[in-house]
């Protein structure tokens, strides 16, 4: 099964970076799941990332952030984008 190469930054630095079989996360049309092959996505996240390995999870609480995928490279930034 093929993976997706995740990197979760914040403004102080990398807080993940690795390989996943699926990421989820939710936006503003609700919750979604990015596995790999999926279509090249840009989307602003709210409330938590999920990043699901061989046999473990990685969770991630945020207010906003943002979430791109092109070419089975999902990139997710924490706290960039100021609340309203």
């Amino acid at each position: 099964m093929n993976t997706l190469s995740v990197i979760v930054r914040d403004r102080t630095g990398v807080l993940y970076q690795g390989e996943a079989k699926t990421v989820s996360g939710k936006n503003e049309k609700g919750p979604f799941d990015v596995l790999p092959e999926h279509a090249n996505f840009l989307t602003l996240i709210s409330d938590e990332v999920v990043i699901r390995l061989s046999g473990d999870t990685k969770s991630f609480k945020l207010t906003r952030g943002m979430l791109s995928v092109v070419d089975d490279q999902v990139t997710i930034l924490l706290g960039v984008i100021p609340n309203k």
